[in-house]
């Protein structure tokens, strides 16, 4: 990985905060100098490593899976359908998840991440051990 990327997302976050409106332009961007200046030095260190090489090759997908969690329950699906028909999957809530939704106690993220954890066993179920030992990309929105 070069500096440069590991260092783009803190630009990344300004840039977004000013495009909610919580930071000003001239905070994200600064002077069209000083914008430039960051661009050389985003150039110049995109051409450097920092001694560790995080993917000397693509990793081969095995599977694919998109998921998501909703205000209603769990879906996800195969896009290039591994279960033929039963490649889509949409699971309601149980009362308990939306009793703590009810509640404000259910987060997004751990919605999001138990959407995950609900496509995979549900590959798992379909086709027992397809997954050991295999590589999934999941994905989300």
């Amino acid at each position: 990985m070069t500096p440069a990327v590991a260092l783009a997302p803190l630009h990344g976050r300004l840039v977004g905060l000013a495009l909610a409106g919580k930071e000003g332009w001239d905070a994200a961007v600064g002077t069209p100098a000083a914008f430039l200046d960051r661009a050389e030095a985003f150039v110049a260190l995109l051409r450097r490593k920092n001694g560790k090489t995080w993917w000397a090759k693509p990793a081969a997908v095995q599977l694919r899976a998109v998921g998501d969690a909703s205000d209603l329950g769990y879906g996800a699906l195969l896009p290039e359908g591994e279960l033929g028909a039963a490649s889509c999957l949409s699971v309601p809530y149980t009362p308990q998840e939306l009793a703590r939704l009810l509640a404000n106690d259910f987060s997004s993220t751990e919605r999001e991440v138990r959407a995950a954890l609900t496509a995979l066993q549900w590959v798992e179920a379909q086709r027992p051990g397809s997954l050991q030992g295999k590589r999934v990309q999941y994905q989300i929105d």
